[in-house]
């Protein structure tokens, strides 16, 4: 459900910005571009994100066993 939501999310970015360039008089392939850069940006800061936060969980020993 969270990879879909998330497809969901980046493709809806995309588009905005797509449409946005569009509007201000930009070729549709460079509104392309833009949202798909912008998208994958998210993308990757989220990754990281979460890359970070994982390094800092840490396990019960108690239920390793289990």
């Amino acid at each position: 459900m969270a990879g879909a939501t998330g497809a969901a999310v980046m493709v809806a970015l995309m588009s905005r910005v797509a449409a946005g360039v569009a509007a201000q008089g930009g070729a549709p392939i460079d509104g392309i571009a833009q949202g798909t850069s912008l998208a994958f940006l998210i993308s990757a800061g989220l990754g990281v994100v979460t890359v970070v936060i994982s390094l800092f969980v840490r396990r019960n020993p108690a239920e390793a066993d289990a």
